[in-house]
């Protein structure tokens, strides 16, 4: 066990090394935002005012999920910043963010109204985020589908995302949360292999679990639960 104090001095040391590959990462973006306010004022088209603004709403999100990213697989990091978070506006604006790669792909919400939950807002946008778009991408079908589903027990939340993809090969189900592990090659189909794993440590962070069934070239349900 680590005294308060050099525990105290990891957290500080943690926090410095996120502070500065955050800044290194959103950098890139900082610059994305100024092109687009110059192509902005270049145009002066007040009909993409608000398509400008999306593009300026999915950056600021970006950055946020940056944080997330370097923050959400480090051990005992403390779950800071919950508030009440609606699930069903939550989605609705990863639709937005994935409406450049969606293509003829179809997310639609089983139940008629997914609930509020007191969470990291930023930490299950990206928990949701990596879900679907993982459920779009590990697709070859023409009309990749995914299927958002909620079941009410009696002190959690049980969210599943369903979708027809490729499946998962079994002996391959208990490799894919782990840490930079990929499950497999698969052609025209890029990724680092972390995202489950931050999926993983989000769902855990805010007292859930999560876990996948899957059938090969039948596609994947991945379950996770979140406390009411």
């Amino acid at each position: 066990m680590f005294s308060e104090k050099r525990q105290d001095v990891l957290e500080g040391e943690w926090k410095n090394k996120i502070k500065k590959v955050a800044h290194d990462f959103r950098s890139p973006l900082n610059s994305v935002t100024s092109l687009i306010e110059i192509i902005e004022r270049k145009i002066d088209d007040p009909d993409l005012e608000e398509e400008f603004e999306k593009i300026r709403e999915i950056i600021q999100r970006m950055k946020s999920l940056i944080i997330t990213h370097l923050s959400a697989n480090q051990k005992n990091h403390p779950l800071t910043d919950k508030t009440h978070v609606d699930c069903q506006s939550l989605v609705k604006n990863i639709k937005t963010d994935l409406s450049g790669v969606m293509g003829k792909a179809t997310v639609t919400i089983k139940n008629k109204n997914l609930p509020v939950v007191y969470a990291n807002e930023t930490q299950l946008h990206q928990l949701f985020l990596n879900l679907i778009d993982n459920a779009i991408k590990f697709n070859k079908k023409k009309k990749p589908k995914v299927v958002i589903k909620l079941k009410e027990l009696k002190h959690k939340w049980q969210f599943a995302i369903e979708d027809n993809g490729v499946g998962i090969k079994k002996k391959y189900l208990t490799d894919i949360f782990e840490f930079k592990k990929r499950v497999e090659k698969i052609s025209n189909i890029e990724g680092s292999g972390i995202g489950l794993s931050i999926c993983k440590s989000i769902a855990e962070n805010h007292g859930g679990k999560i876990w996948v069934k899957s059938r090969y070239g039948a596609g994947s349900v991945f379950y996770f639960t979140l406390p009411k």
